[in-house]
């Protein structure tokens, strides 16, 4: 299954250059002074992942692919190259802050769980507000410096042992799509027993109707060539820029990668049958503050 998807998004040349020309903009926007090697990078790591495709290699060749794609192009291991020393800054300071900006109004009460926490800087941010957090994953991602903060290991991602009514909301940033589709009921009802508000930050596609309504091209020109797109296409684009993301600049190797990515219509029909009533709901397009450009929304819920 994921093998189809990655293929069929690396075949698809006008959403590969669509990608390609998004990321390219967005490094060269936050890693300034580095134009001409952004550009060289990205263009060779795309050439190598289309070229992998088109030899019908496996998943794993495609994985070991985009491992050295990281290596050898990206150098996210020398911590001494520029390129992991300012994705490491921006990782730190200028998305953690951002992002509890503009989630803290939407927080009730003072016990949080960072649900898929990765590497806990979201949740360091939360403790710094004087949140009450806990953590947990299916990865042990946690930097040195979270180390203190409550941690659970999931063995999968239904695996949510706490009691009811344990905390008061429940974060979740862009970590739903790499849960099963099989899996999605019971995780969410188990989230759903466990507090009482639920804020969900997700990747959407099937975006132009709601782009133009709320006029975000205004803002976002870039939002509205990707609102142009066709709905699968748009998909595409959310495949290929989590994968690169995950499997090449973060080297993830243990990351679950199903890919279910839903519209904004299938995630209000989801919630719905999962036993919650959205309070409020944001389309964001491509925040200026990501580094990586996805179409994102933020739901706000409650339990019926």
């Amino acid at each position: 299954m994921l093998k189809n998807i990655i293929s069929e998004a690396l075949h698809n040349a006008k959403v590969v250059s669509f990608t390609k020309d998004i990321i390219k903009a967005s490094y060269i926007r936050f890693f300034r002074g580095h134009k001409k090697e952004i550009e060289e990078m990205v263009d060779l790591a795309f050439q190598l992942l289309v070229e992998n495709q088109n030899k019908k290699k496996s998943i794993s060749g495609l994985t070991k692919t985009a491992s050295l794609i990281g290596r050898t192009i990206f150098h996210v291991h020398d911590p001494t190259f520029w390129f992991g020393m300012m994705e490491q800054n921006y990782s730190q300071h200028v998305r953690v802050l951002n992002d509890f900006s503009a989630i803290e109004p939407f927080i009730i009460g003072k016990r949080v769980l960072d649900f898929g926490s990765n590497g806990g800087y979201f949740a360091l941010e939360l403790s710094r507000g004087g949140y009450d957090v806990s953590m947990t994953d299916v990865l042990d991602s946690r930097v040195p410096d979270v180390r203190h903060l409550p941690f659970h290991k999931m063995s999968s991602p239904t695996d949510i042992p706490y009691r009811a009514n344990s905390f008061d909301t429940v974060v979740i940033k862009t970590v739903l799509h790499h849960i099963n589709v099989e899996n999605m009921p019971q995780v969410l009802k188990k989230i759903r027993n466990i507090s009482s508000r639920l804020i969900i930050e997700e990747d959407v596609f099937d975006v132009s109707s709601v782009v133009e309504k709320i006029k975000v091209k205004k803002r976002q020109f870039k939002i509205a060539k990707f609102a142009n797109l066709t709905p699968q296409e748009q998909y595409y684009y959310l495949v290929l820029n989590d994968y690169f993301t995950n499997a090449v600049i973060h080297e993830r190797p243990g990351i679950n990668f199903p890919f279910t990515f839903h519209s904004i219509q299938e995630w209000k029909s989801i919630l719905s049958d999962s036993g919650y009533k959205i309070i409020k709901y944001i389309y964001n397009g491509f925040p200026g503050w990501k580094l990586t450009k996805n179409s994102q929304a933020w739901i706000i819920c409650d339990r019926k």
